[in-house]
């Protein structure tokens, strides 16, 4: 265990005293069976030395989440543990009723989840967030001070107005720092991270790692890393061990650097190359195109790869190339209540063609899901004017009427969230394009098949989602499946615009690659208008015809080299 040494950041410093011992973590062939037998882990063992570094990767679906939570002795909905378990500091944690168990997950043992909107609590504020848990690891300390240190330490505002603030009013990549500040408080002899860099941009996931690393200088503990980010995976600092799940079973292990450079088995070499791909795609154009042209890539000069479209419940409503979709002009936002009222957008312009898309990209915190949900009437606006094909739209979606809503297809940033969590997924994509085939009807349009399943069958099939999982609950699918999910629903409803807010901030790059190149066949062989938001500029170059960068309230070209 390292030394504690002066000039650390001080995150919800647990009252001095003996430290406690340090902590190993034994996996022992563990398997995990979903209702049914179908294997989630499979035999899965490995061992982790106290204060050292695993890193967890695979494909969406592989049971890195699943791995993830049995650490904590804990198993997802539906799911059993067959075999095998898993100790740390020789405490059983699946041990029943085992008081030593129970402790451990409350006090050294940390988990900060993969979906940020869904794990903290919506009706707390932060300050109340932070208190709750500083008090259940200390005793008889500066509660606000705390707190302040907590949130500084993450990068993230200390001001009264955003210890105000709820859940929902913070973006993103603030919901998922406002995690990691929870999961570093006190002082946890195992911290477990499920995908901690996914709703946040390079710089600040960076920022991210060199945080817990600073940390871990001040009290050595284990870090466990499931994380679909490769580049940040390879530059783990000390001597970390990488494990590669795929199908449930442990594929390949070693060193970060010798598996990802020299992979061994078909799914790391299928991993490393999508990474690749994406980090080399071909930068987009900074200005958008004279109104004349449709875009090149439209036009079919450089189709990108990947699945094509899934079939339309019903035409295009605006069939020429080129004409404008989407026109947004002089679009000023602003967030909070009347005293604490801050403008994000300060008359923000965009236009986007059909056959055309457009990323905006940007840090997190800046507006990018603000303007999103401005355009599609969720936020409301102070000044300016959003249209649709030369329509102007109402500042509120409850003043559109159903037809027009239909029009734009949004994916949000936190599938969980987004996806009724009692219903199965399937019964979203369906219950879509059943609105969307009888607004065709009410306009005199040709009538599809009377059975959507067909349909909306050939729609998963085209996001690579099994039919057996549309009968499932958001709960019981992973991260990335949920998210194709929430695309197949958006596309369900054949609309002019898709607006896809970080839709591959939760997939591995095989996933994250596959959805891009079928945004990028939508936008192709469909002529349809897109607006792909993102802080992955990998994915964004891997799709947009032409790029915005989000700073200062306004959208203005990125700089060169960015």
């Amino acid at each position: 265990m390292t030394t504690r040494t002066a000039g650390a950041p001080d995150v919800g410093k647990a009252p001095e005293g003996p430290e406690e011992p340090a902590t190993d973590v034994v996996v022992t062939d563990l398997s995990v069976a979903a209702a049914g037998g179908r294997a989630v882990l499979d035999g899965a063992s490995c061992d982790l030395p106290a204060g050292g570094t695993l890193a967890v990767i695979g494909t969406s679906g592989a049971g890195k989440t699943t791995f993830a939570l049995a650490l904590l002795g804990h198993l997802g909905p539906g799911l059993t543990r067959t075999s095998g378990g898993v100790t740390i500091g020789g405490v059983d944690v699946f041990a029943p009723r085992a008081s030593r168990a129970r402790e451990l997950r409350r006090r050294r043992v940390r988990y900060l989840p993969q979906d940020p909107a869904a794990s903290l609590t919506p009706t707390m504020r932060v300050s109340a967030l932070l208190t709750e848990m500083i008090r259940l690891v200390g005793r008889g300390a500066d509660v606000r001070a705390r707190a302040a240190a907590a949130l500084r330490a993450v990068g993230l505002p200390d001001d009264r107005a955003f210890l105000a603030r709820y859940p929902h009013q913070l973006s993103g990549g603030q919901r998922q720092r406002l995690l990691l500040a929870l999961a570093l408080t006190g002082e946890p002899d195992v911290l477990v991270l499920d995908e901690p860099t996914a709703n946040v941009d390079p710089d600040q996931a960076a920022a991210l790692l060199a945080l817990i690393e600073q940390r871990r200088a001040v009290r050595s503990f284990s870090l466990v890393l499931v994380s679909h980010d490769l580049a940040a995976v390879a530059e783990l600092p000390g001597v970390p061990e990488l494990v590669v799940l795929d199908a449930g079973r442990i594929v390949e292990r070693g060193a970060p650097r010798d598996v990802l450079d020299r992979p061994r088995t078909g799914p790391t070499r299928a991993l490393s190359a999508a990474s690749r791909r994406l980090s080399h795609a071909p930068a987009p154009a900074p200005a958008q195109q004279p109104p004349a042209q449709a875009s090149p890539r439209a036009a079919g000069a450089e189709p990108a790869p990947g699945p094509g479209p899934a079939a339309a419940p019903s035409p295009s409503l605006s069939p020429e190339p080129g004409a404008v979709a989407l026109r947004v002009a002089g679009l000023r936002v602003s967030t909070g209540a009347a005293r604490r009222r801050a403008e994000v957008l300060r008359g923000v312009d965009l236009t986007v063609r059909r056959g055309e898309c457009v990323g905006v990209v940007g840090v997190s915190g800046t507006g990018k899901t603000t303007l999103a949900r401005a355009v599609i009437g969720l936020h409301p606006w102070d000044d300016g004017t959003v249209e649709l094909d030369g329509v102007p739209l109402a500042p509120s979606a409850t003043d559109r009427p159903p037809p027009q809503r239909r029009r734009i297809g949004y994916v949000f940033q936190d599938p969980y969230t987004s996806l009724n969590p009692r219903r199965p997924v399937g019964e979203a994509v369906t219950r879509a394009y059943a609105l969307a085939a009888g607004d065709a009807r009410e306009a005199g349009e040709p009538e599809g098949p009377e059975e959507s399943g067909g349909e909306v069958a050939a729609l998963l099939a085209e996001l690579g989602l099994a039919p057996e999982l549309a009968a499932r609950r958001p709960g019981r699918l992973s991260g990335g499946q949920r998210q194709r999910f929430a695309l197949a629903r958006a596309l369900a409803t054949a609309p002019d615009l898709l607006i896809c807010d970080e839709v591959t901030s939760a997939l591995d790059p095989v996933s994250a690659g596959a959805i891009c190149g079928l945004v990028r066949g939508l936008v192709t062989e469909r002529g349809l208008a897109a607006v792909f938001i993102s802080h992955d500029r990998g994915a964004v170059s891997a799709v947009a015809d032409h790029v915005r960068e989000l700073r200062g309230g306004l959208l203005a070209a990125p700089p060169p080299g960015a």
